[in-house]
């Protein structure tokens, strides 16, 4: 009579299924990001490239790199947007058009972001010194969110007349 063990066998992947299945993990994430670029349309993907442009050529003025940049880095640049606008030297056109609209910083921020997360690093986005950044400047720029004067209750009573 065979004795039976109780010891768990371990199978151990052979390396080179291993390494397949990393390359194909690899080819499978390179595909999802080709997918989300082309999603982007042209006229975002130009005005992001413009954006990145502006803001490298803001850095190398600062001597600060833009990527990863550091979240005051990042303040500091949207500010000075917000007050003077660009400096004519980062405008391809050499016409600079002066303070910017909160719309416009945020195009700008969500560039920097975005360039962020495809070249591997964290989004600043969420970061809690560019989350006071954002909502300061919506309140400069006048387009802080506006706070509801009346509750609408959880079934939305008050919408009937009464």
């Amino acid at each position: 009579m065979a004795r039976r063990s109780n010891e768990i066998q371990i199978t151990k992947t052979p390396v080179d299924a291993l390494a397949k299945a990393q390359n194909e993990l690899v080819a499978l994430d390179k595909r999802a990001d080709e997918l989300a670029d082309a999603a982007v349309p042209a006229g975002t993907r130009r005005a992001y490239e413009f954006e990145l442009a502006c803001f490298a050529s803001w850095c190398a003025r600062h001597s600060v790199r833009p990527v990863p940049a550091e979240p005051r880095t990042i303040r500091a640049y949207l500010f000075e947007l917000a007050e003077k606008g660009r400096a004519l030297e980062e405008v391809p056109s050499g016409k600079a058009k002066g303070p910017m609209s909160y719309g416009s910083l945020m195009r700008a921020l969500g560039a920097i972001c975005r360039s962020h997360r495809k070249g591997g690093h964290p989004s600043p986005w969420k970061h809690p010194l560019i989350e006071e950044t954002r909502n300061t400047l919506g309140v400069l720029k006048g387009t802080a969110p506006k706070k509801q004067k009346h509750d609408l209750g959880t079934h939305g009573e008050a919408l009937f007349l009464q």
